[in-house]
């Protein structure tokens, strides 16, 4: 909508699809793998690896959908700020499928933006995690350095003139974003594109007063060019509308593959209206939510049956809940880094039917059955194994210490068991995490339940297990006799010719919703065992931990691990913050600076984001910033801190989180939503402690 057009200040826009293989969550017990029939893409030399997603999107239409949150595209140390506030505000902890960026110069200039092509790289060769880029390129002289020349008049037909400026420039962002897109293409990384976005809304310089004709002409000369005279066959083209309702003329037919809605303001329910709309322009073409910002209910799936969502950068915190972002995540159609492995690999099998307008059941609270931090097995035994298992620090789930255990591949099934007295009446699901190494041509797994005096059987369904981290869950509905749990375990089998010694990895057996008081992953791996990430050198950086599969494609000089996510450096906001006490600094301030940048605006509001630096020798036991906003503007929403606003007055103090704040050089950073027109703030403007800014 015209309201979040100025979202970033940035020029391209670039959106990642989490994808992490080999897990398991919410699903159901059938995960053979099915025929597909290929979709008919745009492209017709698109690579196998790139159809692959499209036929993935059409085998599970309506039954799963992938979910996705815009980073912070401005800033390298914070590139994974908004993934790993996700990851805090849900439980069991997910990371979302799907991440958004946005180029930093829109391809004015070679490589400005490398930075996000390492990462994009890094997550699909690491995870499995697949972009999705959109671009807000200026065709005027400025080249990116003013973010609001991409809503300026601009006369396409100059663009296709040789010689003029317009052409010029064109064509130098044009063969920088090619460069940047065959770095990509080179690492087998697929793509989905998204140009010239919101299409016929008339703010962006591609439809502001040039009509559909002009727009098409842009997009079939893109179209051309990328995939005919580069060569470029990872795209796929996704294509978005600007508004409901919008003419099909500017629909570029027989050049995209999904449509996509940017919707915002809307309540859940109305987002099938919107998925309703884009079938004008094609029913059989693959849908998505490609910006929004209020969180659909994935109930509705089987009505707006989109294949993606993805929350654009803050809105996630004033346009949901955390209960809303929590019930999102832990709901069986939402994938996410743990599972959508699954989606690729065409092994999550049916799900269950979504009802429109039905929440999912809240589950009682849940406990942990098994941890082995105590260094002991806490009664878990094996069956057909080789040795184990046995309490081991070379891999956990959760915590320092997991099980391993290690299985003949010519002679299973094998098991590693559970014989226990539980009732686990009310509950919603157990679930465990397993890890394997040297699985051969595959080694698949399955968590089972056995129950009652008859020992009713009922299990995961099968998962095949690499180096990553596997997720398998039994959901507990309709198990007889629930009251009566004799035994749990996992059982174990090799794929029809296999051979030699696999070492499996097993930890945290939870039943239900874990709370949020539960620890979070510390601990790595051993040298035989790599899927825990290292930590990155980029001190100040808010990281996403090393997605858990081994990389088998692409270049391996640019595509740096993922570093790990420390889950005390996002807050458990809620979407309004709630007014506490400053805390007491034991220092007075000192000398500092703040950098006031507009992260997005439109007529009534905008949305600002504030760093502040302490450059003082001395370090901050809590802080607080003191402004003043110039023209009657008010703060709806704060987040990294907590506001009060007294007339144009505003004081903003330290979270419960962050009120460290080290010297020579530490800085903390918030933001907020205002109402108003938009502030420009010198750090002058503003008081740390007490003490002006520089």
């Amino acid at each position: 909508m015209w309201s979040n057009l100025s979202r970033s200040r940035s020029l391209l826009t670039i959106a990642l699809l989490g994808v992490l293989l080999g897990s398991l969550s919410l699903l159901p017990t059938h995960t053979t793998k099915a025929a597909i029939t290929a979709y008919q893409a745009a492209d017709p030399n698109l690579a196998p690896y790139a159809q692959n997603v499209l036929d993935r999107f059409v085998q599970y239409k309506g039954q799963y959908w992938l979910g996705g949150q815009q980073e912070v595209h401005w800033d390298n140390a914070r590139k994974d700020e908004m993934s790993n506030a996700v990851y805090a505000r849900t439980n069991p902890q997910r990371y979302p499928a799907l991440r958004g960026w946005d180029f930093p110069i829109g391809g004015a200039l070679p490589n400005d933006g490398q930075w996000m092509i390492d990462a994009i790289i890094s997550d699909w060769t690491n995870a499995k995690v697949i972009p999705t880029i959109s671009q807000h390129w200026t065709p005027l002289a400025s080249q990116g350095t003013n973010h609001q020349d991409m809503f300026t008049v601009v006369d396409i037909d100059r663009m296709f003139v040789d010689g003029t400026a317009e052409r010029n420039n064109y064509l130098i962002w044009l063969d920088n974003i090619a460069d940047d897109l065959q770095q990509l293409e080179d690492a087998n990384v697929p793509v989905l594109w998204r140009p010239y976005h919101e299409a016929g809304g008339g703010w962006f310089w591609w439809d502001k007063d040039n009509g559909a004709t002009n727009y098409r002409r842009l997009w079939d000369d893109m179209f051309s060019y990328l995939v005919t005279t580069r060569g470029l066959h990872n795209l796929i083209w996704v294509w978005t509308p600007g508004v409901k309702g919008v003419s099909t003329a500017w629909y570029p037919a027989g050049q995209a593959d999904i449509l996509g809605s940017d919707v915002y303001n809307e309540t859940s329910g109305n987002y099938v209206s919107w998925y309703e709309d884009l079938g004008r322009f094609s029913q059989t073409k693959i849908k998505a939510l490609s910006e929004t910002d209020y969180m659909m209910d994935p109930a509705l799936l089987s009505s707006a049956p989109f294949a993606y969502f993805m929350i654009w950068h803050t809105d996630m915190f004033y346009r949901n809940t955390d209960s809303r972002i929590q019930s999102t995540y832990a709901h069986w159609a939402t994938l996410n880094r743990t599972n959508v492995g699954q989606l690729w690999n065409g092994t999550l099998g049916s799900a269950p039917t979504a009802t429109p307008g039905t929440p999912s059941p809240t589950p009682l609270p849940g406990i942990v059955v098994s941890d082995f931090e105590d260094g002991t097995l806490q009664g878990w035994t094996g069956s057909n194994l080789v040795s184990g298992p046995v309490v081991t620090t070379d891999w956990a789930a959760n915590g320092q210490r997991g099980i391993k255990a290690q299985v003949d591949l010519a002679a299973t099934p094998a098991a590693i068991q559970l014989p226990i007295q539980l009732n686990l009446a009310g509950q919603s699901r157990i679930q465990i995490r397993l890890s394997a190494q040297n699985v051969g041509n595959g080694l698949n797994a399955k968590l089972y339940i056995k129950t009652g005096s008859a020992w009713h059987w009922k299990d995961s369904g099968t998962v095949l297990l690499d180096s990553g981290t596997s997720l398998l869950t039994i959901e507990l509905a309709g198990v007889p006799d629930i009251n009566q749990v004799r035994e749990l375990g996992v059982e174990f089998n090799a794929l029809t010719g296999n051979t030699g010694t696999a070492t499996i990895y097993a930890d945290y057996l939870t039943v239900g919703v874990i709370n949020s008081s539960q620890p979070t992953p510390t601990s790595g791996p051993s040298a035989t065992a790599t899927r825990t990430p290292t930590q990155a050198p980029t001190a100040t950086s808010t990281s996403i931990p090393t997605a858990t599969s081994t990389p088998t494609q692409g270049p391996t000089s640019t595509a740096t691990s993922i570093p790990t996510a420390t889950s005390t450096s996002v807050p458990t906001a809620t979407s309004t913050p709630t007014q506490v006490p400053s805390a007491t600094p034991t220092s007075t301030g000192g000398a500092c600076k703040v950098d006031f940048k507009l992260a997005s605006q439109w007529g009534s509001g905008f949305v600002a984001d504030v760093t502040v630096t302490n450059l003082q020798a001395s370090a901050l036991n809590g802080w607080n910033v003191k402004f003043n906003l110039p023209n009657g503007q008010t703060i709806s929403n704060l987040w990294n801190g907590t506001v009060s606003q007294t007339g144009s007055a505003v004081t903003v103090s330290n979270a419960g989180w962050n009120g460290n704040l080290a010297g020579n050089g530490g800085s903390v950073n918030f933001g907020f939503q205002g109402v108003g027109s938009p502030p420009s703030l010198a750090s002058s403007a503003f008081q740390l402690n007490g003490v002006t800014c520089q």
